[in-house]
């Protein structure tokens, strides 16, 4: 049930500071199946009401299609990182979030064990038939 969620943004104090928000309802990706593979893991939640984007918060853009990021690139992962339980953390490239923070081996990511994210760009159509956000651009 949607109503049992609930986000916070805007500090990285359970007890104190930043915004929250009950979830009205969200969407898994009807391709997730968590008991045989992490394939399609992603899902688009719609808060009851919206967040202000001051002090620590800051929207981002989806990718286009064609922005598939390639190994290499300077990206940021926003939380603890890429900790086991911050799966559907956001990695940021410049501007736009790339990817979701899916899983790793370990508990927490270590060499030569990497994270694993989810790629937003091959799901953008998905993202906008969902929400109903047109690109921009």
């Amino acid at each position: 049930i949607a109503a049992d969620f609930t986000v916070l943004a805007g500090t990285n104090v359970l007890s104190k500071g930043g915004e929250r928000r009950q979830v009205l309802q969200y969407v898994i990706h009807p391709g997730y199946d968590p008991e045989n593979n992490y394939e399609n893991d992603i899902a688009v939640l719609e808060l009851l009401s919206p967040l202000t984007m001051t002090g620590y918060m800051a929207g981002v853009t989806l990718p286009s299609q064609s922005q598939v990021t390639e190994g290499g690139v300077t990206s940021t992962v926003i939380g603890w990182g890429t900790l086991f339980g911050d799966s559907g953390g956001p990695l940021i490239v410049r501007e736009y979030q790339a990817g979701i923070v899916s899983w790793s081996v370990k508990p927490c990511t270590q060499a030569p064990y990497p994270g694993v994210f989810t790629e937003v760009a091959h799901y953008v159509d998905w993202i906008r038939t969902i929400t109903g956000v047109r690109q921009t651009n």
